[in-house]
């Protein structure tokens, strides 16, 4: 009787043993699986480097106005149709031997568990709008794209980038294309435009908006002055012109039989008029001054 107890105890470790083993394996291809980080829309302002590729599903961007840095190392892999679109500046500064990579989810370099060959259009590529002033590639591979990086603006900075397998071309300048081939490039024009994307100095703009602000104050304040003057000089002049229609409006009995009394009573109410328009076109020019003076403050 103990002997048959030990073989079903030792028939029990095994199986145990084998079901940690295989519970064990099961577990790391859980892991290995789930070691996949997917990325689209906006981009966060750091983007670090897992020690895996990130799948991108659907377009991302750098938003206006801000920057994106990418740590050196970091592989982005772009499904079909997809590509990447920069707003603001993007920092994809990678390093020898460590460098930023753009490519296919077919790369099968970057990514073993792919099934197909990688190949040019696989991706959009990547897009440089005219308003991403500082963005940089430095030591980075674009790979198996439609169009590689397509910059609308001169002042995008590459250095020591290389270009693979990219379909209608490596490279484009504001229309300009540019076949790099296996060589690395350096786009020495836009790194000598690097000190002009700097952006202006905060204080040097806010000197000459606030220089501007007091401009058109003073000049407010002299519209609304001169205005109001020449209102008043024109109130004085309608109220003797105002004066003179009355008096002709009721004439004596001599005054009546003075040729030409209706020539002058017309005389005197244009006159009247006139005085009375241009003291409120003055006012009203007075006002207008002091209205434009109120609202610089709100700048």
């Amino acid at each position: 009787m103990g002997r048959p107890n030990r073989l079903n105890r030792g028939l029990l470790r095994t199986l145990c043993a084998l079901a940690l083993f295989f519970s064990l394996c099961g577990g790391a291809e859980t892991s290995t699986n789930r070691a996949v980080d997917t990325l689209s829309g906006e981009l966060p302002l750091h983007i670090a480097n897992p020690g895996h590729p990130y799948l991108v599903i659907a377009d991302i961007s750098v938003r206006p106005g801000e920057t994106v840095v990418v740590e050196p190392g970091t592989v982005f892999l772009f499904k079909n149709f997809t590509g990447l679109q920069i707003h603001g500046a993007l920092r994809a500064e990678g390093a020898e031997g460590k460098p930023i990579v753009f490519t296919s989810e077919n790369d099968s370099f970057h990514s073993p568990v792919s099934t197909m060959a990688a190949a040019p259009y696989d991706w959009n590529g990547i897009t440089v709008f005219e308003n991403a002033v500082g963005t940089t590639f430095e030591h980075c591979r674009i790979e198996y794209s439609l169009y590689g990086i397509n910059s609308l603006t001169d002042q995008v900075i590459i250095r020591e980038c290389r270009f693979h397998q990219n379909a209608r071309s490596d490279l484009s300048i504001k229309g300009k294309g540019i076949n790099v081939g296996e060589k690395l490039f350096s786009n020495e024009l836009g790194a000598r435009a690097q000190p002009r994307t700097t952006p202006p100095h905060p204080e040097s703009d806010k000197t000459k908006n606030n220089g501007r602000i007091i401009a058109l104050r003073i000049g407010c304040a002299a519209v609304s002055l001169a205005g109001v003057g020449y209102g008043i000089y024109k109130t004085r002049h309608y109220r003797d012109s105002q004066a003179a229609l009355e008096r002709l409006s009721d004439p004596t009995t001599e005054q009546k039989a003075t040729p030409g009394i209706i020539d002058k009573w017309e005389k005197a109410k244009d006159t009247r008029d006139r005085d009375r328009l241009l003291m409120a076109l003055g006012y009203i020019g007075g006002g207008l001054g002091l209205v434009g003076f109120t609202i610089s403050f709100t700048f």
